[in-house]
């Protein structure tokens, strides 16, 4: 009858164990089949927003998300809307730089709740820059202005006014651009770390090119390396 006792408890723990470590292997493998990638490689503009989406579209919004990011930068609007997206996911979002994340891509990279990247990645510096488009609608602009403004002004007037206007209309810009990175940095990091951020990526006065990697922000991003 003991012995009869002790096979029945026996069997029933290793029943137990069987069972236990099923259902840890079955949760990892849930974790793990309900993490999406979505690529982002290349240019960053409407293009390539309408790419991000139709990625996005497929995903359900409480399964993780991988990010891998490889681009040059682009178009801060559109990296912009893709950051709110990304921000607005229910659930955990991960970037991954195995290359280059610039610019545009930096910001992209920065909106996810955790960045991955090798020794040999790189991120850069993410203050805003005036493009060929927003000098032109700028310079059609200061015209305008000035036709409105002045009567029949002179050549050397009418200069003088375009700089004048035209240096208003960059700043307009920058700060539209600032307040938008901000608002991204502010719903991903805390106070301390978005100001740490700010002073190396944003007001330093390193070339917009200038490449950070991993040994370079690990004290101020949500970083980890890739093996």
């Amino acid at each position: 009858m003991n012995f009869n006792k002790k096979i029945t408890t026996e069997t029933i723990a290793i029943a137990l164990g069987s069972i236990f470590i099923t259902h840890k292997l079955y949760c990892k493998y849930k974790r793990y089949s309900n993490k999406h990638k979505i690529y982002i490689n290349g240019d960053i503009d409407d293009n390539m927003y309408e790419h991000f989406m139709n990625q996005y579209s497929k995903i359900n919004i409480e399964d993780d998300i991988e990010i891998h990011v490889k681009s040059h930068g682009g178009l801060l609007n559109c990296a912009y809307m893709i950051s709110r997206v990304i921000q607005n996911h229910k659930a955990k979002t991960t970037s991954f730089i195995h290359e280059y994340a610039k610019s545009s891509g930096t910001v992209i990279a920065l909106s996810c709740s955790k960045i991955m990247m090798t020794h040999t990645a790189c991120i850069s510096k993410i203050d805003p820059q005036i493009d060929d488009s927003n000098l032109y609608n700028g310079l059609a602009l200061c015209e305008s202005r000035i036709k409105d403004e002045i009567n029949e002004p002179s050549q050397k007037l009418a200069e003088y006014y375009k700089f004048e206007y035209l240096q208003i209309y960059a700043e307009n810009i920058v700060k539209t651009n600032r307040e938008m990175i901000l608002k991204i940095l502010n719903k991903t990091y805390e106070t301390d770390q978005v100001e740490n951020i700010v002073r190396r990526l944003f007001d330093s006065q390193k070339a917009h090119g200038h490449l950070f990697f991993y040994e370079d922000v690990v004290d101020i991003l949500n970083i980890e390396l890739i093996n």
